[in-house]
C-alpha cells in the first residue's frame, strides 16, 4: 500500500464516502418500496369504484403499465404488495428490505388463495395476444 492509502485523513475519508454509499443505497431503496406501494394503493382505490372496474375490467392493470411505459407484471406486483401489506410496518424485515426481495421472496412465494380477488389482472402476451395463468404472470416467460 501506498503510504497516502495508509493515511489517517485517507482512511477518514473513505470510511465517511462508505457512510454516505451505505445510507443513500438504503434511503433509495426504501422510496422504491414506497413508490410502488403506493401505486398499488391507488390503483386499488380506483378500481374499488364500480363503474370503472365495469368500463375496464380486468384490462386496467395491461392500460396502466402501457399508459407508464411499465411492464404489467411491475403494476400487478405493486398491486398485490398493497393488497398484502396495506401497511408498511408490517413488512417482515422492516425497512432492511428492497423492492427485488418484496417481489422474489414474498410475493412470488406461496400457493395463490382461492378466494382472491376479481379484480386480480389478467396478463396477456405481446407477442401472441394469448391469456396467460398465474404461473405466466409471475415470469412472463413461454
Amino acid at each position: 500500500m501506498t503510504e497516502e492509502m495508509t493515511a489517517s485523513w485517507y482512511i477518514s475519508l473513505i470510511d465517511e464516502l462508505q457512510d454516505i454509499i451505505t445510507e443513500k443505497t438504503f434511503i433509495s431503496r426504501w422510496e422504491l418500496i414506497e413508490c410502488y406501494h403506493q401505486v398499488g394503493t391507488r390503483v386499488l382505490q380506483e378500481n374499488d369504484n364500480f363503474d370503472r372496474a365495469k368500463i375496464y375490467g380486468q384490462d386496467i392493470v395491461q392500460r396502466i403499465a402501457e399508459s407508464l411505459q411499465r411492464k404489467p407484471r411491475t403494476i400487478y406486483y405493486a398491486i398485490q404488495f398493497a393488497k398484502e401489506y396495506p401497511d408498511l410496518t408490517l413488512l417482515p424485515e422492516g425497512k432492511d428490505c428492497s423492492w427485488w426481495k418484496i417481489v422474489n421472496k414474498y410475493l412470488t412465494t406461496g400457493e395463490k388463495k382461492k378466494d382472491e380477488c376479481i379484480h386480480d389482472p389478467i396478463i396477456i402476451c405481446r407477442m401472441c395476444k394469448k391469456k396467460l395463468g398465474d404461473e405466466y404472470a409471475i415470469s412472463l416467460r413461454h
